[in-house]
């Protein structure tokens, strides 16, 4: 009780036009109901906190809440709150339940949920609800490498020209892939793109670095090789 009066007191004094404070003590409440009062008054303070606190982002509190005291279910039902608050326009929201579902070895709900997101969510939001699927598909425990390769893979065919996500994959292979010949194809392929002489010369640095720090001579000479043919191929048009 005397954790609640505290709360009640900053809620009272705090000044609702400043978001951070605004959000820390709605939050350390949630927190201290969570720990001491039972669902139903959670469930009632809850529908205070969403008067001063936007839906979508005091649902990641809660459910952050409920992850914490292992309540995955409770913090799942907390995310798809977030993913309708939003009316499913929010990328952030599907892949926070996206994650858990991942986290939680439910891959399968992971896959649909990430199928769901992309018939609901406007298509210049895809690519980078796609490319944090792969990431993790490539970075967590359950996830799974060849899974994360076939997204990317996809992305890279529908949007050859899109130098980001070439550079995005690499990124990911070259952390999390554990395959060097992989990444090495990868550049392999990019610097054949029919983009600006001002990304590839991006490409042919990064590869550069790849190889100096992975590679052996041989390698590096061809990288420059390459770079050089290309250079040369610029001004010959």
């Amino acid at each position: 009780d005397s954790a609640r009066k505290v709360a009640e007191r900053a809620l009272k004094k705090i000044n609702f036009r400043e978001e951070d404070e605004k959000q820390n003590v709605l939050t350390a409440y949630m927190k201290i109901e969570y720990k001491y009062g039972s669902k139903k008054s959670l469930e009632k303070l809850f529908a205070r906190v969403v008067q001063h606190w936007d839906p979508k982002h005091a649902n990641y509190a809660l459910a952050d809440i409920y992850i914490d005291g292992k309540e995955y279910n409770e913090a799942d039902l907390a995310l798809k709150r977030a993913v309708k608050a939003s009316k499913g326009q929010s990328r952030g929201a599907w892949l926070r339940r996206i994650s858990l579902k991942m986290d939680r070895k439910e891959s399968e709900e992971a896959h649909n949920l990430v199928q769901e997101a992309i018939r609901i969510l406007p298509k210049r939001k895809h690519v980078r609800t796609l490319m944090e699927f792969a990431r993790y598909e490539y970075s967590k425990k359950e996830g799974s490498v060849e899974r994360a390769r076939t997204v990317c893979e996809g992305l890279v065919s529908t949007y050859p020209k899109r130098s980001d996500i070439w550079h995005q994959y690499i990124d990911a292979e070259q952390k999390y892939g554990k395959d060097l010949s992989k990444v090495r194809k990868l550049f392999e392929r990019a610097v054949t793109l029919k983009i600006s002489a001002k990304k590839m010369k991006t490409f042919f640095k990064k590869w550069l670095t790849f190889e100096t720090e992975h590679g052996d001579e041989t390698a590096v000479e061809t990288v420059k090789s390459k770079a050089r043919e290309f250079v040369e191929s610029l001004s010959n048009r």
